[in-house]
């Protein structure tokens, strides 16, 4: 089952801060750090069904990842009003995060696959995507992740998923922090708020840790 769990390739990326709109101080006002989908040049998507468009010129002539692609976005609020979109905002970064998709094969398989452990900093749910922020014990060999559920328990009120991780037998290496957003809503649908997602994730003391989210 080597070819299921090769979903993608998880992009590494060196960031300072945890995301969900955090807020960030550093002397000259707040600004924020979230994950966004991209809607246009210029205007992103918040998971709060916020829309954003960015008034900084010097980034907006800047090439910006393709609509539909998940970013870590910096920004600060301003007090302008831009129709249509709901707030003005200037975006300070950009970096486009990897994505991947829920995906529905059969329980047998999803026993089969590798489950490597991680150190796992936050998991949340933002719109119909489940993000994660973590740490992989990296040398020199790619790793690969996929979320994974069956078709047992789709019509249940309670949905359970899997996050496998297959480190490819790397060798001890260093700590690399990485950003991933899944997106549940071909598998789910959009979200009704009807449905409990318990997702497992194996930490980094090999314990099988379960998270719940109501979608």
């Amino acid at each position: 089952m080597k070819s299921i769990c090769l979903i993608f390739t998880v992009l590494f990326l060196t960031v300072l801060f945890s995301c969900e709109e955090d807020k960030i101080d550093y002397g000259l006002g707040e600004y924020y750090e979230e994950i966004a989908t991209v809607l246009n040049d210029s205007a992103y998507l918040l998971d709060a069904n916020i829309s954003v468009v960015n008034t900084n010129a010097y980034r907006r002539g800047e090439k910006s990842p393709e609509a539909g692609k998940r970013v870590l976005l910096m920004y600060s609020y301003t007090n302008m009003e831009i129709p249509p979109y709901d707030r003005a905002v200037i975006v300070h970064s950009v970096s486009e995060l990897s994505t991947g998709e829920l995906k529905l094969v059969g329980r047998k398989d999803i026993d089969s696959l590798r489950a490597d452990p991680l150190r796992l900093e936050s998991i949340w749910l933002g719109s119909r995507y489940l993000n994660m922020q973590f740490y992989l014990n990296f040398k020199s060999e790619v790793h690969s992740v996929g979320l994974f559920t069956d078709s047992i328990g789709l019509h249940k009120d309670t949905v359970h998923i899997y996050f496998k991780h297959d480190s490819n037998n790397d060798p001890p290496g260093y700590p690399v922090h990485s950003f991933l957003s899944f997106n549940l809503g071909k598998v789910l649908g959009n979200p009704e708020k009807k449905k409990i997602l318990s997702v497992k994730v194996k930490s980094d003391n090999y314990v099988d840790e379960i998270y719940e989210f109501v979608y």
